[in-house]
């Protein structure tokens, strides 16, 4: 069975729980459609991964079929902490309506924001220096250099090309990695700690011997990702971010065949930049759904063959060729 993060907060979280990943998922496209799965390791997680399905025979009555089996290989990650501390004035919480509790709990969709946009930037481009973060998981974008499914390349001058990736987020195979929680609650997943048992610190504020009488609360999530098949993620890389240019319609088809998808299965997305979005609407009517509004002709492009095409905006215009060295 398939599980999204929203699915597991509305099956095991608090309401509390339920509404700050609500608000997580919402900012990142890749983080509201992942599948999750639990580690069987604490913060380290141990999988197969399937690097050459098994082989198919056709017989006849009476006929043999010899036996078979994938290759796979078994694979450890670990699992990153995402971490950020809160320090706020202790007059700005004390005066706060609802006093030093509401004002942490009023703040916690920010934090969570700024979590999400740290681990959907992981997710899509993992330990790359600059476009992910070198002490993050490996990503899509390591993975999908790993397998080698790469559907199709442009010529894209390094610093000016933009990517597209589809990933095929299957049960057990694919997925956001998060620690296994106690009967399985999300309560713990974005953990809030607040500092000092819960009482004012005085702290340097850098400017001579001054000090600032403060609160401190600490925001965290544990996660890695598994990738379990040469097959999870294909991308079309390198192509030219330049007026002018543009993915054509076979490097999209190549690009979802080389995940063996199918047709509105539910596990199968395209990620791309917004700009990316509006460039595939350029091409022709025959090679994707038409939405009418109104009566009036709109061209916005939801799905190719079947798979949604979802905006991820920490996807940048300006990838660089060390991404794929």
């Amino acid at each position: 069975m398939r599980n999204t993060l929203l699915d597991l907060s509305i099956a095991y979280a608090s309401k509390n729980t339920q509404a700050i990943i609500d608000s997580l998922i919402r900012e990142s496209s890749i983080l509201r459609t992942c599948g999750v799965e639990f580690s069987n390791n604490g913060f380290k997680h141990t999988f197969p991964v399937v690097t050459e399905l098994p082989s198919v025979a056709v017989r006849g009555l009476n006929e043999g079929t010899s036996p078979s089996k994938g290759v796979k290989a078994l694979k450890e990650i670990s699992l990153k902490i995402f971490e950020t501390k809160q320090s706020e004035d202790y007059l700005m919480c004390e005066n706060y309506p609802g006093g030093t509790q509401k004002f942490f709990a009023d703040n916690a969709p920010l934090y969570a924001e700024a979590l999400a946009q740290a681990i959907s930037k992981s997710l899509v481009y993992g330990t790359h220096p600059t476009l992910g973060n070198p002490k993050g998981f490996p990503g899509l974008y390591q993975a999908v250099k790993e397998s080698g499914n790469i559907a199709g390349s442009g010529t894209g001058a390094s610093g000016s090309q933009y990517s597209i990736l589809c990933v095929r987020w299957k049960p057990g195979v694919t997925g956001l990695v998060v620690p296994t929680y106690q009967g399985k609650s999300l309560d713990d997943f974005l953990k809030v700690k607040v500092l000092n048992g819960g009482n004012p610190v005085s702290i340097p504020t850098g400017v001579g011997d001054e000090e600032l009488t403060v609160y401190q609360a600490v925001y965290n999530i544990v996660a890695g990702l598994q990738v379990g098949s040469v097959y999870s993620v294909s991308v079309v890389n390198k192509l030219q971010n330049t007026s002018g240019k543009n993915i054509t319609a076979s490097q999209m088809n190549d690009l979802v065949d080389s995940v063996n998808y199918s047709s509105g299965d539910g596990i199968t997305f395209i990620y791309c930049s917004r700009k990316v979005k509006s460039r595939i609407g350029d091409l022709k009517d025959s090679k994707y759904y038409s939405v009418l509004q109104d009566k009036d002709y709109n061209n916005v492009l939801e799905f190719w063959r079947g798979i949604p095409i979802m905006v991820e905006d920490n996807m940048t215009m300006t990838e660089t060729d060390d991404l794929w060295a």
